[in-house]
Parts: C-alpha cells; sequence; structure tokens
C-alpha cells in the first residue's frame, strides 16, 4: 500500500509539474509554486526528487513514454506496410500532441532546453536515436515487401524524422491548424521517398 500511494503522489507531483511549465515557462517554475499547486510542502516534493531539474527530466520521460505507447500502438494496428505505415507513424505524433494540447508547449521547453542541459540533451539524443530506428524498421519491412524502392533505409530514416521534429516544433510553436501541419508533413514524407 505504501508503495502504491509513494507512487500515486509522485505522478500527481509529475502531472502537475507538466501542467505548471506548460502554462508558465520554465522561468516561474519553482519548488515553492509546485507545492502551492498541490498544497504540500516544498519538503514533500523534495522527498520524491532531489531537485527541480529531477522533476523537469521526470516531466519530459513521461512524456516522451505517453508518446511512444500512442505511436507504438497506432502502428501495431495498423498491417500495412510501404508509405501507408510512415502516415500512421506521421499521424500517431500529431495525435499524441492533440490528446493533451500542454504537450506543445512542454515539446518547444524541452528542445530549447536541452540546447542547455547536458542531462536533457542525453534524453533528447536518447529519443531521436529511438525515432530513427523505428523509422529505419518500417523502411527496412516495406522494402522486404516491395512496396518501396531501393534507397539507404537508414539515412532516409534521419531525414524523415528530421523533417517531422522539424514540422510538429513548427506545429507547436505557430499555432497552425493540426490537419493542414499533418498534410504538408505527409506531403513531404512523400516527397522525401520519392527522390532516392
Amino acid at each position: 500500500m505504501v508503495n502504491s500511494n509513494h507512487d500515486f503522489r509522485k505522478e500527481s507531483i509529475i502531472t502537475r509539474a507538466a501542467l505548471l511549465i506548460s502554462q508558465s515557462g520554465m522561468e516561474a517554475f519553482t519548488i515553492k509554486a509546485l507545492a502551492e499547486r498541490l498544497g504540500m510542502g516544498s519538503s514533500g516534493i523534495l522527498y520524491h526528487f532531489k531537485n527541480k531539474s529531477a522533476i523537469f527530466e521526470a516531466v519530459i520521460m513521461k512524456v516522451v513514454t505517453d508518446g511512444r505507447e500512442i505511436v507504438e500502438t497506432r502502428l501495431n494496428q495498423n498491417s500495412e506496410k510501404g508509405f501507408p505505415a510512415i502516415r500512421v507513424w506521421i499521424e500517431a505524433h500529431y495525435a499524441w500532441l492533440e490528446l493533451a494540447p500542454y504537450r506543445k508547449s512542454l515539446l518547444l521547453i524541452f528542445y530549447a532546453q536541452s540546447l542547455r542541459s547536458p542531462d536533457l540533451s542525453q534524453i533528447n539524443a536518447a529519443v531521436v536515436s529511438r525515432g530513427v530506428e523505428r523509422i529505419h524498421e518500417i523502411l527496412r519491412q516495406a522494402q522486404s515487401a516491395g512496396s518501396l524502392g531501393p534507397f539507404d533505409s537508414k539515412s532516409k530514416a534521419v531525414q524523415l524524422h528530421s523533417m517531422l521534429t522539424g514540422q510538429l516544433l513548427k506545429f507547436c510553436s505557430l499555432g497552425e491548424d493540426a490537419s493542414y501541419n499533418r498534410e504538408s508533413t505527409i506531403a513531404l514524407a512523400k516527397l522525401l521517398l520519392a527522390t532516392h
């Protein structure tokens, strides 16, 4: 019982921290402000997390894990190969952001912070690496099935991931219409895969 209560409290801290950061930014994100939102003392938060950075890392890991689960679930529900699988992969990323709009500001903050923090930079590198590997796997399967032509699938995976990241950041920062941005991302992916 103690573990589940401990886990619940820790999850509550992460959830409230995510909302505080997305609504007010990193400058307003303090242990004191978070404690006030949770109706607890700062010591209660520091019991679960070493410092503010540890909380932010936990927030990012939760958001990344949620994203990965959504993308993998959608990919596993899809039996198609080739470009339709790439389309599902792209649409799943937009769904991840649209299911919880606060993720858009968190994504922007994460990318900005990862430029300054070696720990966050490592998390970002791991996220990118996993994403590229997943796309590479989709492309290899499609090539094996004959639904995509011969090209360097690893290089195309890097290009697709970079393009999607750029498009998602643009969507998050400019507040574009999701369907317009999603369709332009899909069109860019088609163009990228059509050029060898």
